[in-house]
């Protein structure tokens, strides 16, 4: 519930279940939908991606449409849970909302969790306003326009980096992370370096217990489940916090290994009723579900 703390608007949240945009996931706190168009065919199921550096086809939904692989051509894919080398495809047309591209090169990922047909993220994000409703079950993604905030929502100060959100000034308990916005993510990530901060900082925390994380990419990650943690972002605190530590293969890509860093995922994301995430503006707003 929203709390006014003294003279600043801080909320702090309890976490009731999240609701999934559009379709519920068996895995936890669900995933965010985008109806998709692939060469004026579909529409099919893709999984919203905000830390996804292009589109991605599942190779079912590659079949489906009779689409050749370009064999000169391979790249890596780095998820959760490793790197996959893989192909290339060319689409001719790829729409969702208003996201109109053209000739364009995605990879092909064997098979992707949850029936997902693709990921829609990347450079179709880039110039794009993204308004997720998980009250009503919506997402919208448009033009960056500037347009009225809402007296409800909260501004979490934000700037965009090489293609990735991060929140500017967030804390874990007191310890300062460098934290990537992640749609796609179930479950909040921090990296071992988080981990060994907060033990220092903090040497009476409860004990932590194991998790296997599964992924797009082949193969499963080892980490540690923190409990009874404070997320501060901007005027808003989250609590309790529980995120996975561990050192994934996405941090030391986006050279975050040796600093606290964190991937906010919808266990996080899930508890707002509204985000409106503008990546040419460096924006992003929150609406609580006190306020819906």
């Amino acid at each position: 519930m929203a709390n006014n703390i003294g003279g600043s608007r801080q909320a702090s949240f309890a976490a009731p279940t999240a609701r999934s945009v559009v379709a519920n996931s068996p895995y936890g706190f669900g995933r965010i939908w985008a109806p998709v168009r692939v060469n004026r065919q579909g529409p099919w199921s893709f999984q919203l991606d905000t830390c996804a550096s292009s589109c991605v086809l599942s190779q079912p939904l590659v079949d489906r449409l009779r689409l050749q692989p370009i064999k000169t051509s391979s790249v890596d894919v780095v998820g959760v849970t490793g790197r996959l080398s893989t192909q290339l495809v060319r689409v001719a047309t790829l729409e969702c909302g208003d996201i109109s591209l053209e000739d364009i090169l995605c990879p092909v990922v064997p098979e992707l969790r949850g029936g997902v047909d693709g990921i829609v993220g990347g450079t179709a994000l880039l110039d794009k306003s993204i308004e997720i409703d998980f009250f009503n079950g919506m997402l919208r993604l448009r033009k960056s326009l500037r347009r009225p905030r809402a007296r409800s929502a909260h501004t979490v100060p934000a700037y965009v980096n090489r293609g990735l959100m991060f929140i500017r000034g967030a804390r874990v308990e007191t310890v300062q992370v460098r934290a990537v916005l992640d749609t796609a993510a179930e479950t909040s990530i921090g990296n071992a370096c988080l981990g060994r901060a907060l033990r220092q900082r903090f040497p009476h925390l409860p004990p932590t217990r194991p998790v296997e994380m599964l992924g797009h990419t082949a193969g499963s990650e080892c980490g540690e489940r923190f409990s009874g943690l404070t997320l501060s972002m901007g005027t808003i605190a989250v609590r309790p916090f529980s995120p996975v530590m561990a050192d994934v293969s996405a941090f030391k890509m986006w050279n975050l290994a040796d600093v606290p860093a964190l991937m906010i995922g919808l266990d996080v994301l899930g508890w707002f009723a509204k985000l409106d995430i503008d990546f040419k503006r460096s924006s992003l707003s929150v609406t609580t579900n006190e306020a819906s």
